[in-house]
């Protein structure tokens, strides 16, 4: 018995790390402001394997964090157990900084991530649709919203060059892969309306804001109100300056709406 509860206390602790964990660091792509996560998701599981309550891979959401910290000009650095960690707030050398980029865009490129066992043998003894497949796409979908923000946040690309243009539009072509109602493409949704979507392509907004009256009639849920009302703002000033519109614009639109935000 006492193993018993001390198992269920250890499953309760990892739920609670894991959720916070998740719920920081996306938040922190909808707050501009350098702080140190306090937050670890635990190191004894594979960390490609995607999640059931976040959508994708511990793997993953440790590379937003570090997309968010080289961003904001932090320190990021390897440890023992293959994951970043956010080391303190420092200057980078060219070199340095040009070498952590290279490898963060290498690491995103060349991420797999995996369905969990336990989701394989339930949609084989279901004999219904595949939701292996949705695990896959929801975390794909993730994964290039990560591009997608990279590219933004520390190479300063627009939605006019060519590595945002590819991963928005993958993005939008997977959408209609999945349920409208699913939650856990708020953050694909916020990355790819506010960073990836082009002034000048409607139809992309369209989907965009289908998606959100989709998620905000079903769920109630007011944070995706705010991810529309930062989307829309950013678009409305996109129509003014067109190309122009660079990151101080998203970056002073994000930081009045962004904070408290949950994205995950």
């Amino acid at each position: 018995m006492a193993s018993s509860k001390s198992w269920e206390r250890e499953q309760l602790r990892s739920f609670v790390c894991e959720y916070f964990t998740v719920h920081e660091v996306l938040s922190q792509t909808a707050q501009i402001a350098s702080q140190r996560s306090e937050w670890r998701l635990s190191t004894d599981s594979d960390h490609q394997i995607i999640s059931g309550l976040t959508g994708c891979s511990a793997e993953l959401i440790g590379l937003v964090n570090d997309i968010s910290d080289l961003a904001e000009g932090n320190c990021v650095s390897e440890t023992s157990d293959n994951t970043r960690r956010l080391s303190e707030t420092c200057s980078f050398q060219d070199s340095q900084h040009s070498s952590i980029q290279k490898d963060l865009e290498r690491r995103l490129h060349h991420l797999k991530q995996s369905v969990p066992v336990w989701e394989q043998l339930s949609t084989a003894a279901d004999h219904g649709p595949p939701r292996s497949e949705m695990f896959r796409t929801i975390a794909e979908t993730k994964r290039l919203a990560a591009l997608i923000y990279y590219y933004s946040r520390v190479r300063l690309f627009t939605p006019y060059d060519a590595p945002i243009e590819r991963a928005t539009t993958h993005i939008l072509r997977l959408l209609p892969k999945l349920p409208p109602s699913e939650t856990a493409l708020l953050w694909p949704l916020f990355i790819a309306g506010s960073l990836g979507v082009r002034w000048d392509r409607d139809q992309d907004r369209k989907v965009v804001l289908e998606r959100l009256n989709v998620l905000q009639h079903k769920r109630q849920l007011g944070n995706v109100r705010k991810v529309r009302q930062i989307i829309e703002e950013v678009w409305k000033q996109r129509d003014l300056l067109g190309k122009a519109f660079d990151h101080r614009h998203w970056k002073e639109i994000v930081s009045r709406h962004g904070p408290g935000i949950s994205l995950a």
